[in-house]
């Protein structure tokens, strides 16, 4: 990413931007709350235990978010509350389209792999969400 997008450079702001991004799509819950809420340890990634709608979900909001962040050239300090803007109209999204909310999609089995477009997608760390 270029120095010029208003994205997170430290561990603690990647973390913090990440969770405003989940109570976007996740109807409030952030990252501990979607894994209490999935049964999972603080250890286990998120991302690797999602199945292929939820993984579309949040590659789109990735996606939309440094979109809007590039087109509007939005500081650090308003990145996080455009990242959960972005996740709370996906959601809504899905919402009127009759869709399954994310929290609510079965977690897959470490190590499953999940197919997309003829991309394998195998158990992935938890270093983007």
């Amino acid at each position: 990413m270029s120095d010029s997008l208003a994205w997170p450079q430290t561990l603690w702001e990647s973390a913090a931007f990440r969770d405003c991004g989940y109570r976007g799509l996740y109807g409030g819950l952030d990252a501990a709350g979607l894994r209490r809420r999935r049964g999972l340890s603080e250890n286990e990634p998120l991302l690797g235990r999602m199945g292929t709608t939820e993984l579309a979900a949040n590659l789109f909001q990735a996606t939309q978010t440094e979109d809007q962040l590039r087109r509007a050239g939005v500081g650090a300090a308003l990145a996080a509350k455009t990242h959960e803007e972005v996740g709370c109209r996906i959601r809504q999204t899905i919402e009127d389209i009759g869709g399954a909310r994310p929290e609510d999609l079965p977690s897959f089995e470490i190590g499953v792999k999940v197919t997309v477009d003829k991309r394998s997608w195998s158990s992935m760390d938890d270093a983007n969400g």
